[in-house]
């Protein structure tokens, strides 16, 4: 996380944190070896995150995962989606990548069947060889125990593996509903690969559809892809 986030956190949690409180928290924290921070981007704020023994002392599992600078800007942009869910949908449960891959592979192993991902399909809906599972950035279990998928983009993709991985999420039993957050760079081809999954799905009876939305516009709650 960041100092930024944590204090969002902490005000959603306890009506109030100021800036300055949360970084003597965060020192303190880091003194005692719970945390490590490092600033991985000039005009982003400090990434902070948990130590082994940190992880120990909340009762975390699995490996201590550190910021990699290739990856920063789209964990701060997940990070903020999640956020803001948690406000919109208290009724539905939040689940992580993190916690669908360590839900789904106990003792570093994936010969069990995954609860959380699904099986990578070509475009026109066969599953993939060797039956790849996908992870999408975010889940969210509605009270039916059906999953709505969460996936942010911030940059330019190949629109044929994009249409790929949408045909996979729309042909999963238990996903009921998938979003995208788009950055304007990410926006155009993300928009392009949903207008062709959308159409291969109505081909194949597939009633789910998926939804595309700019990041900016969080506020926005018609139309998500859901089905109610």
């Amino acid at each position: 996380m960041t100092a930024p986030n944590i204090q969002r956190e902490l005000i959603r949690l306890h009506g109030q944190a100021n800036e300055r409180s949360v970084w003597r928290r965060i020192q303190a924290a880091r003194e005692m070896g719970l945390v490590e921070t490092r600033r991985f981007v000039a005009d982003k704020p400090a990434a902070v995150w948990l130590t082994r023994e940190g992880m120990s002392v909340v009762g975390l599992s699995g490996d201590v995962t550190i910021p990699r600078l290739g990856q920063f800007h789209h964990d701060l942009h997940v990070l903020d989606l999640a956020q803001w869910i948690v406000v919109e949908r208290p009724q539905h449960m939040l689940v992580t990548e993190r916690e669908m891959r360590r839900d789904d592979t106990p003792n570093n192993t994936e010969n069990i069947e995954p609860q959380w991902a699904v099986h990578r399909r070509t475009a026109d809906g066969r599953l993939s060889g060797g039956a790849t599972r996908v992870y999408p950035d975010l889940v969210t279990v509605r009270g039916d125990g059906r999953h709505l998928i969460h996936e942010v983009e911030v940059s330019p993709k190949d629109i044929r593996r994009l249409v790929r991985l949408m045909m996979s999420y729309l042909h999963s039993d238990v996903v009921a509903g998938v979003r995208y957050y788009c950055l304007p760079l990410a926006l155009d081809r993300v928009q392009r690969a949903a207008e062709l999954a959308n159409a291969r799905a109505a081909e194949q009876g597939i009633e789910k559809r998926i939804s595309v939305v700019a990041f900016n516009e969080l506020k926005l709650t018609a139309g998500d892809g859901e089905q109610r």
